[in-house]
């Protein structure tokens, strides 16, 4: 009997190594395979990317895409796309550059590239770049709004803010001398309605330059009808209030509203708030905030600001 087990587990470990010695068999065919399939050759754009030295910066370059000749395997070449996704980098930090080049050349190599694995570098076009350098300068611009004014002709941009009126930016000296502000990218009013914020970007800069800051900003806006067609009355106030016990003699308003749509709004449709500040002293004035239903304009809250004392 203790033979006969031992003479199973000698079998089942012959197996198991017949089986482990297979597998490495057929991955090396396989590899094999791949590596001397018929190789082919196509074409990638690299897009040149020139980082800038502590005191130099870029104002032009010889070339913008760098075109290379690859050739290897399609199996390594098949997922390898997307030109606008290649970069080739050259990092003026790593070379002798100080405030008085005006001129760099570089030489590109295989090394600068980044290419599957077994995968050859057959060809580089151009492979000699030069790169014109200015000294590096940061500066504040102001920002301007940039919107389409598409509002019905019954509406009205009554006034708008942004959450900062400049940002840094920073380039070579030649080209920021022509830069004295910048524009926010196309806001479209047709989209907005009421009082809100919303988030915007400032436009993109000349080719070089950049920004120091987030170019991420916030746009108030207060968008009115020209004239109300409808008065609602009696709308309650709904505080907002941390714990505290306060007291206000305005507890109703009414609104001067436009209407586009419909006349048969309700009271519980329209919410009229009051935020009252935590750190509020012994009396605060406070603006009321009004949430109407879509295709309902405000031209205005009577009273506007109501008195809340402690």
């Amino acid at each position: 009997m203790l033979k006969k087990i031992k003479s199973n587990n000698l079998f089942e470990l012959i197996q198991n190594q017949l089986l482990t010695l297979l597998s490495i068999i057929l991955a090396i065919f396989l590899w094999f395979y791949v590596v001397n399939s018929e190789p082919i050759t196509t074409e990638r754009i690299y897009n040149l990317e020139v980082l800038p030295a502590t005191s130099m910066d870029v104002t032009s370059v010889s070339a913008h895409e760098i075109h290379v000749t690859l050739k290897g395997a399609r199996a390594f070449l098949k997922d390898f796309h997307g030109d606008d996704h290649l970069k080739l980098q050259v990092d003026l930090k790593k070379m002798k550059v100080n405030r008085t080049t005006k001129q760099v050349k570089y030489s590109i190599s295989e090394t600068d590239l980044i290419v599957p694995f077994g995968v050859e570098v057959v060809d580089i076009k151009p492979k000699h770049i030069a790169i014109k350098l200015d000294k590096l300068i940061y500066k504040n611009v102001p920002i301007k709004v940039n919107y389409m004014n598409n509002l019905p002709k019954e509406l009205k941009l009554i006034s708008s803010s942004l959450s900062r009126n400049q940002v840094k930016i920073e380039g070579a000296r030649d080209i920021m001398r022509n830069v004295g502000q910048v524009k926010t990218r196309l806001i479209d009013l047709s989209e907005l309605s009421g009082q809100g914020e919303v988030p915007i970007q400032l436009e993109d800069l000349p080719e070089f330059l950049r920004y120091g800051e987030n170019d991420t900003l916030s746009f108030k806006y207060d968008i009115r009808p020209q004239k109300a067609n409808l008065t609602l009355k009696n709308i309650p106030i709904l505080f907002i209030a941390p714990n505290m016990k306060f007291r206000s003699r305005i507890r109703k308003v009414s609104l001067d509203v436009l209407t586009t749509g419909r006349d048969d709004i309700k009271a519980s449709e329209v919410k009229v708030y009051a935020e009252i500040p935590s750190d509020m002293g012994r009396s605060a004035d406070i603006r009321l905030r009004a949430e109407l239903p879509e295709d309902v304009h405000l031209l205005k809250i009577h009273p506007e600001i109501i008195k809340v004392s402690r």
